[in-house]
């Protein structure tokens, strides 16, 4: 059986992992002032716009998922024919709508996908898998990596749903904002999704409002919380890395 795996762009693997595992990417446009980043994991491209960008333009920032029809087309003029099953991973679902739009994409997929296997000469079904990884960032990488491994390895579909069901409850993705108060007034609007920047208010009220701190942000199970705080930017950064 042949397997693959599809990501949102806050996964936070070089981009030279996602060639070698043949990962697809389902792009997130960030949109800061009047420039708009469509965003593929191209490392290159990602540092030059928010260094040519953030400084200036970062109070109107957002980010735009890919929609249902975007999804849907992504898999329909390919995957349904490279694969036969398909692990789509994403943000979680409680800070963004790839999730919901992923999820409301593969009733269609699976509707369609006969007529283009048949007609691409490709026997048999094709399932897929949506998936809500609880977390964010590096978070949703652990799990990428042990499906991405799983597969490599040949383990089957059921082991390797056995195992993501497995991991979901316990990974925790980490994360320390340089700047908490820009977080905190600057955050991308998610559309209906609560926004990440009223979860950093969350965050800052309980360190005591304190904005000369800086909190080691754990993200487990959709919700974000301080795990540790520190006066130093520097050592709270250490302080996750040691962990």
């Amino acid at each position: 059986m042949r397997i693959g795996i599809v990501v949102d762009s806050t996964c936070d693997l070089p981009e030279s992992y996602f060639e070698k595992n043949n990962i697809q990417i389902l792009p997130i446009s960030i949109r800061l002032g009047d420039e708009l980043l469509v965003d593929k994991r191209d490392e290159q491209a990602t540092r030059r716009f928010y260094q040519e960008q953030l400084d200036s333009e970062g109070i109107h920032a957002e980010s735009i998922p890919y929609s249902v029809d975007q999804i849907q087309a992504v898999f329909l003029e390919q995957l349904v024919i490279d694969y036969d099953l398909v692990f789509c991973i994403t943000v979680s679902g409680k800070r963004s709508l790839i999730f919901d739009n992923a999820t409301k994409a593969s009733f269609s997929i699976l509707k369609q996908y006969q007529k283009v296997r048949a007609d691409a000469g490709v026997p048999g079904p094709f399932s897929m898998r949506v998936i809500d990884s609880k977390t964010l960032f590096s978070g949703t990488a652990v799990l990428v990596c042990e499906v991405a491994k799983m597969i490599e390895q040949r383990a089957n579909r059921n082991a390797i749903r056995l195992r993501i069901d497995e991991m979901l409850p316990h990974i925790c993705g980490y994360m320390v904002p340089e700047k908490l108060a820009y977080v905190r007034d600057r955050g991308f609007k998610k559309g209906e999704r609560k926004s990440f920047s009223d979860s950093m208010r969350g965050v800052a009220l309980t360190v005591g409002s304190a904005l000369s701190m800086h909190p080691v942000i754990r993200i487990h199970g959709g919700e974000e919380n301080p795990a540790t705080v520190n006066r130093s930017y520097e050592k709270s950064v250490r302080r996750m890395l040691e962990h």
